[in-house]
């Protein structure tokens, strides 16, 4: 468990997060589901250290290695699909490790026949999938995600949804990502925290216990449920 306690964040003397507490599951996917400029994003970069609250303590991350899904792909240009994949991970696990983590997540996302082409030559969501890739090869225990399919159309969005599924099904680990799509967050999210507007002192907490996916049972009572809070 991943605990936020007391925590509270200023930004240009603006209230951000004011004496927040709350839980995040391990080895399940949680999801801040939100109006944009609502702190999302900052308690993302709170929980990878990005930066340091004003108040409060995080606890449940010591010693935990983070990947971190940014909305821009941050691939490197000079670097195939292949190489993109296992750079992080050099140092951190052995040679054959690397090379069939790398290969079964890209094929997972299905870009290992493009294993070899540099970004210059790929699609957006092709870089995207890439950064999926990355995430999960990397020996990390935690997967930051901030708004990583905000930019795709619907068809291709969904598809990538699918996609980072069926890797986090083969690899659970804990997933805490942030979105302002209600339908993403139901689709993906199996903890999924609801925030008001800044500053943020309090969140509601809606639990699906069940795996992520395109067919989930009572979505549609889950998402009545979710509209009636954030009208509260």
């Amino acid at each position: 468990m991943i605990n936020l306690n007391k925590i509270s964040y200023q930004y240009s003397d603006q209230d951000v997060l004011t004496n927040l507490s709350l839980s995040l599951q391990s080895n399940r996917i949680n999801c801040f589901l939100g109006p944009s400029g609502c702190g999302k994003t900052t308690i993302l970069n709170l929980l990878a250290g990005i930066i340091q609250p004003d108040a409060g303590t995080i606890t449940g991350l010591e010693n935990q290695a983070i990947s971190y899904i940014f909305q821009d792909t941050r691939i490197l240009p000079w670097k195939t699909v292949y190489q993109n994949v296992v750079f992080p991970m050099t140092g951190k696990i052995n040679k054959s490790e690397i090379a069939s983590n790398a290969e079964r997540f890209l094929k997972h996302v299905r870009l290992w026949d493009k294993k070899d082409v540099y970004p210059n030559h790929l699609s957006g969501g092709m870089k995207q999938r890439v950064s999926i890739a990355r995430a999960f090869t990397y020996p990390s225990s935690v997967i930051l995600m901030d708004e990583a399919f905000q930019s795709l159309d619907i068809v291709l969005k969904k598809h990538l949804l699918h996609d980072f599924a069926k890797s986090w099904m083969d690899a659970n680990r804990t997933v805490i990502c942030v979105t302002h799509d209600l339908d993403e967050a139901l689709l993906l999210g199996q903890n999924i925290i609801l925030l008001p507007s800044a500053p943020i002192n309090e969140a509601s907490n809606i639990k699906i216990d069940q795996n992520p996916g395109m067919f989930r049972e009572g979505i549609e009572e889950y998402k009545e449920q979710i509209i009636a809070l954030m009208h509260q």
